[in-house]
């Protein structure tokens, strides 16, 4: 649900084989342009969104603001908290005991106010879905930037974030890669 369908891999990607790809896809399909360079036409794609790619930058770690989301219930709260409001869970709960996966709640008391989500791989960890209460950015940044360099060990905490959303949340603490966008293919 907060991925998308299509994710090209290549700055020089088709795009008749990225339009094959969703024709093939049942409902509304979702398509990341890592490098923002296809040329989708208004009539099929609606653009969701733009943004940067960026390598996070080494900070001091804090280890004791923030848990490892580590159960059914933990998660639930945790999604409801991203949208604050009750909602239809989206993920699936076995993504609790992936080895590569950590979800990560900062609370305020016994509330889940913010977070992230870390993916790592052989060589970098990845930095998603990352919330906030309004005014914390700052704050919940460098919680769930810890988070992140503890699990990537020596591996480089990268991401991407919203154009609208880069400045404002990690001014000194990360370095900017390149564009992406983010497109939904209109359903026909």
């Amino acid at each position: 649900m907060y991925y998308p369908n299509i994710v090209t891999l290549k700055a020089s990607c088709n795009l008749h084989l990225v339009e094959s790809l969703a024709k093939k896809i049942q409902g509304r399909a979702s398509l990341k342009d890592s490098f923002d360079t296809l040329q989708l036409p208004a009539s099929k794609y609606e653009k969701l969104f733009a943004g940067k790619w960026f390598v996070a930058k080494s900070i001091i770690v804090r280890r004791s603001r923030y848990e490892i989301v580590k159960t059914v219930n933990s998660l639930k709260d945790w999604e409801e908290a991203t949208n604050d409001k009750p909602i239809v869970p989206k993920l699936n709960y076995r993504v609790l005991s992936h080895p590569a996966v950590r979800i990560i709640a900062v609370k305020n008391g016994d509330k889940i106010t913010g977070g992230c989500v870390l993916t790592r791989s052989d060589k970098v960890v990845g930095l998603t879905n990352f919330f906030y209460p309004e005014g914390t950015q700052d704050d919940y940044w460098s919680v769930c930037l810890s988070a992140a360099q503890i699990f990537a060990g020596k591996a480089p905490v990268v991401g991407y974030m919203r154009d609208d959303l880069l400045h404002a949340i990690m001014p000194t603490s990360r370095m900017e890669l390149g564009p992406l966008s983010v497109w939904s293919r209109r359903e026909r």
